[in-house]
């Protein structure tokens, strides 16, 4: 079975930690992952014993992980990668974490750098700031109107 736009897959192939932009199918259009699902290596296993040993991939998430390097040889028939591409995808795949993680960290020590570590104490405590509603006795004319409707609800509900 085929579908439009779609590359025929085996699970394993599926890059761990990529996102999908598609759904992936199984055959009889059985959708096996929802659009933005991120692959994790539970979510490969779980596939594979469920016996979903391949899938229909959209092609612009099979070019996405093929830029990952995993899937160097993704094509309209069943993909077979060696073990050495697959190997090297890997390698392209922690070397660009690497590089992320460098960069963030350095983004993370820049910040630190401007932003205070202190805790500054604005004033007193929120209870001492907040103002307490005064209790003013009730005019003449609003205790008698209030009385009257008391009077009222009271024996309506009776």
């Amino acid at each position: 079975m085929s579908y439009p736009n779609s590359v025929r897959l085996k699970t394993e192939q599926l890059v761990t930690g990529s996102q999908l932009a598609h759904p992936l199918y199984f055959e009889n259009e059985l959708q096996v992952l929802p659009a933005g699902t991120f692959i994790t290596a539970a979510i490969k296993s779980q596939l594979i014993e469920r016996g979903i040993t391949y899938g229909f991939l959209h092609e612009v998430d099979a070019a996405k992980m093929s830029a990952a390097g995993d899937l160097s040889s993704a094509a309209p028939s069943t993909p077979s990668p060696s073990t050495s591409q697959s190997a090297t995808g890997w390698a392209n795949i922690r070397q660009s974490l690497s590089q992320q993680s460098s960069a963030l960290s350095k983004q993370v020590a820049k910040l630190s750098e401007r932003v205070p570590n202190k805790v500054i104490n604005l004033g007193p405590p929120l209870k001492a700031r907040s103002q307490r509603p005064t209790s003013e006795p009730y005019s003449d004319q609003k205790q008698q109107r209030l009385v009257k409707q008391y009077a009222t609800t009271k024996r309506l509900m009776d």
